[in-house]
């Protein structure tokens, strides 16, 4: 045979080529049988024996004259005779292993490597989730950093804004009356042109810093107000005010006396933020007003007063966040209930400080209510002769001060309780609207004694001392209503336990629970 390549040519012998009878392995032996590997491997061990038996003849030397043919052809014969009387054992097989593993091996192998690699995508994915978790609380302790630091500039820029148009908007008298008609239309069922007639018609009193305060807010409100109610009229906005509205108002709903469930409505609040900034304006707006409704009647405060306080801790939080919040409640809650601010209206006949016991037992006494008293009810919308009014008005007055209180005691702001009992006990001396005098003083002591006299020690007993001679000089010798009554017999229980034990507990709900089972225990 000759191949051509290139121009060389060489031959290949075919006659070298010998019959390898180790390379005729049978391709019959049948994989599915479970004994197939020992089959196959017992074929192999045969095919060594006869290979062997054909090397010992090639290994005579054909050519020597002395060469024993026949001893090594009986040599032969024996050897293969051993070997043919020789069993077959395990050993052999392994001898001539295939390289393939058994089936009961390869299960082996395969469940050690799913052990193996459960462990590991574990590992992996615990790190990857706890790395997740650290990654999301960074990310919100960055945003409500960001989100801080912008509301302090904004504010900055309004309080600067502000101060530049202080004098133009001083000037305006027209909207100041404006603005003390709707508090008076906020707080009474008679027309605002009345009420303004009657504002200018009677003084109040005090007039301190703890009043002015109120007065001062009134034009950074009224620039939040208008924002507010451009938001309001954006129909593009529409279904961004319905979906703040109704979380907000699932987050108020949620809230409970608990340190964990508090900052967890925070915490949403804070991401309503978040996701709608150019409405936080609105939003503000409306957790204010939906924390104000809960103290109308039916709601939460309204029915159990010591729920305040967790309100009143939201409240501190939001403050805390910006300033706007402080702006906007003060004003709403004095908008809805005009005795937060301490201040009292005076009878048009009478000069503030010449009220006597004499004139004030007149108009107690008499069957019909006097023109003084008259008026004075339509200003702050009380009905003195309806008895089922006058107790709604009572509860509802309550449930506002409440809050408001509680609202300054987590703020730690004691110079504004002391200047509230000091402008209610001085000015219930005058002729002022006395049978709502007792609801506001129990009020006081009930939810802030207990901060007050740690605070002043002996001077909060000298307010003390006060209202126990307005007490036995001027609020034991009237008999108003039946609310009335009552709520002066609260104020004298209240001082006469604490002549007995020489302090004040701590005001029911202000002690938060860690656990909502310790909540549920005290329902």
């Amino acid at each position: 045979m000759e191949t051509q390549t290139r121009g060389v040519a060489f031959t290949f012998d075919e006659s070298i080529l010998e019959e390898n009878p180790r390379l005729n392995v049978p391709l019959s032996i049948l994989k599915n049988e479970s004994y197939s590997t020992s089959v196959f491997n017992k074929y192999l061990f045969n095919l060594n024996l006869s290979y062997k038996k054909s090397d010992s003849l090639l290994l005579i030397n054909k050519h020597d004259s002395g060469a024993n043919l026949e001893n090594s052809s009986r040599l032969s014969s024996s050897n293969n005779k051993k070997h043919e009387e020789s069993s077959y054992t395990y050993n052999d097989s392994n001898k001539f292993r295939t390289g393939y593993p058994d089936t009961k091996n390869i299960e082996e192998l395969l469940e050690s490597n799913i052990v193996k690699s459960k462990q590991v995508y574990n590992t992996l994915i615990n790190d990857a989730l706890e790395e997740l978790e650290n990654l999301e609380r960074q990310e919100r302790e960055l945003k409500e950093k960001e989100l801080k630091e912008k509301l302090e500039k904004e504010q900055k820029i309004k309080e600067e804004l502000d101060r530049q148009k202080e004098l133009e908007r001083a000037k305006n008298e027209q909207k100041e009356v404006g603005n003390k008609g709707e508090i008076g239309l906020t707080t009474s069922n008679v027309d605002s042109s009345n009420v303004n007639e009657l504002l200018n018609e009677h003084d109040y009193i005090p007039k301190n810093n703890s009043v002015k305060i109120y007065e001062d807010i009134k034009d950074s409100f009224n620039e939040y107000n208008k924002l507010y109610n451009e938001i309001k009229e954006n129909n593009m906005l529409k279904t961004n005010r319905i979906e703040i509205s109704k979380r907000v108002t699932a987050c108020l709903n949620g809230l409970a006396n608990t340190e964990k469930q508090i900052q967890l409505i925070f915490d949403k609040l804070v991401q309503i933020f978040n996701e709608f900034p150019q409405m936080k304006l609105f939003i503000a707006f409306k957790i204010i007003e939906g924390i104000l409704n809960c103290c109308e009647e039916g709601c939460q405060i309204y029915i159990n007063n010591k729920s305040a306080w967790s309100f009143s801790r939201v409240l501190q939080k939001l403050v805390e966040l910006d300033q706007m919040f402080n702006t906007i409640y003060l004003k709403l809650i004095s908008s809805k209930c005009i005795f937060t601010i301490p201040r009292f209206y005076v009878s048009k006949s009478q000069t503030p400080g010449s009220s006597t016991n004499e004139t004030a037992n007149n108009i107690a006494n008499n069957s019909s209510v006097g023109d003084d008293i008259s008026s004075l009810c339509k200003i702050y919308g009380y009905e003195l002769n309806n008895s089922s009014s006058d107790i709604r008005y009572n509860k509802r007055l309550k449930s506002f001060l409440t809050l408001h209180l509680a609202f300054f005691v987590v703020r730690n702001d004691y110079r504004s309780i002391w200047s509230f009992y000091s402008n209610v006990v001085n000015s219930s001396w005058d002729n002022v609207l006395l049978p709502v005098v007792p609801n506001i003083l129990i009020t006081l002591l009930s939810t802030t004694a207990y901060f007050m006299l740690r605070a002043y020690q002996i001077q909060f007993k000298k307010i003390l001392v006060n209202i126990v001679q307005l007490l036995n000089s001027r609020l034991n010798k009237l008999m108003y209503t039946s609310s009335f009554q009552m709520y002066r017999g609260q104020v004298e229980q209240f001082i006469q336990q604490f002549n007995s034990k020489g302090q004040f507990d701590p005001p029911e709900g202000y002690s938060l629970k860690y656990k909502e089972e310790e909540l549920r225990r005290d329902v």
